[in-house]
């Protein structure tokens, strides 16, 4: 039941109170943290998630509506355990349930193992707080910024982050800062396509709970590879040393590090992997080209909220649109495929692709050729094949969709 970014599925059916809270009751003890995000689904599953706590003897901690980034926050500083609920940028009729110890995102192998536990019963503490400490805390390593900045909220990080922004000292207009879902919630290209109505201004996209940030600016969407090269260029000018991304990196990320003299360390896609080995290799800096970025100084786990902060900061010394320029973009194209058999599919894959080049099957199928590379591999998510190609010749990079399309479609 539990992928690699928690359990989710649809609302009624994989997912539901009575899970939640037979989750919540197997792995809570000592203090246990409680956020929520703005689904219509999610109250139910709150609430299931805080009797689950209380009824095994935990000391309930409820945030109500708040950030994954949050939860994983105060799980970190407390050395405590996190329960937050939420799809993040899944469909509006999907939920979920992410578990956090000590900030980290508990690994798929130990949560599924809980559903194996007996009911425990106990007599819990329930408290109310709220995100102050964490604003505290982002808002300590942020410049100050007087110009205007946008912020596409579109889920529960809209309670946050325009704050944030506003105690900067920028000028900040919202947009889908509403709180639920006034957008699809992945924070991609087409789902931002309404941010061209505000040409040349700076706009901060987050996904539905707050670990996502992608940045709209100067009439278009900042590529994900070329956001998580700039971040990695201005934190290795800083201070030298290992970061992680994933096997979706692209050839502008390696570039990027290897320019700068750091090391990189690839991991499967997931931001528990990542968290894992950022912690593991005592790396700088964690991140995946969808807009999920790790500062080991706030959390192990993507924070949306933080990266703002920082791409903020970045602005403020240069451009971000001008540092763009410095990085090479390389022909690249990222689909997924909608397919009723993932497991099936990718047998087939794996028979089938016949591409060149040197293959790795750590997640998915990777080939890397001479110049070009090609991932195949299934969603921990959702039920989807997402493909990446990318090369130095466009050429060559339609030739190997079509090939990997002719397999799967």
């Amino acid at each position: 039941m539990f992928g690699t970014s928690g359990a989710r599925g649809v609302y009624g059916k994989e997912i539901t109170p009575e899970f939640v809270l037979k989750v919540a009751n197997a792995f809570s003890e000592g203090e246990v943290y409680v956020g929520v995000d703005r689904r219509e689904s999610s109250p139910a599953l709150y609430h299931a998630a805080v009797s689950g706590a209380l009824s095994a003897g935990a000391d309930v901690f409820c945030l109500g509506f708040a950030p994954t980034p949050v939860v994983s926050f105060y799980s970190r500083k407390n050395r405590a355990k996190g329960i937050m609920i939420t799809a993040s940028h899944n469909p509006p009729e999907y939920n979920g349930v992410k578990l956090f110890e000590d900030g980290m995102e508990l690994t798929k192998e130990k949560a599924n193992a809980l559903l194996e536990k007996n009911p425990r019963y106990g007599k819990g503490r329930y408290s109310e707080i709220d995100a102050s400490e964490y604003v505290e805390f982002v808002l300590s390593k942020a410049e100050k910024y007087t110009g205007v900045v946008g912020i596409d909220g579109n889920g529960v990080a809209s309670l946050i982050t325009p704050n944030v922004l506003s105690k900067m000292g920028a000028r900040v207009f919202a947009v889908n800062c509403f709180g639920g879902f006034n957008r699809r919630p992945e924070p991609n290209e087409e789902n931002l396509a309404h941010l061209r109505a505000f040409g040349k201004k700076i706009v901060f996209a987050h996904d539905g709970d707050g670990d996502r940030v992608m940045v709209y600016y100067d009439g278009r969407i900042i590529p994900g590879d070329v956001l998580l090269a700039m971040m990695i260029e201005e934190i290795l000018r800083e201070r030298k040393g290992t970061v992680v991304s994933t096997v979706e990196a692209s050839l502008c990320v390696r570039e990027a590090v290897e320019r700068m003299g750091g090391r990189i360390e690839i991991t499967p896609v997931g931001s528990t992997y990542v968290g894992e080995k950022v912690k593991e290799k005592n790396a700088v800096f964690g991140g995946e080209p969808a807009g999920e970025f790790i500062f080991p100084e706030s959390s192990l786990c993507p924070d949306g909220i933080f990266a703002t902060v920082f791409l903020l900061n970045m602005e403020k010394e240069e451009r971000l649109s001008e540092r763009t320029k410095r990085f090479r973009q390389y022909p690249i194209v990222r689909k997924k495929y909608r397919v009723g058999d993932k497991e099936g599919v990718m047998e087939r894959v794996k028979k089938e692709m016949d591409v060149e080049g040197e293959r790795n099957e750590t997640d998915g199928v990777r080939i890397d050729g001479e110049d070009y590379w090609v991932l195949v591999r299934p969603s921990g998510t959702e039920p989807v094949l997402r493909v990446t190609v990318e090369g130095k010749e466009k050429s060559k990079v339609e030739e190997i969709v079509k090939k990997v399309e002719r397999i799967i479609l």
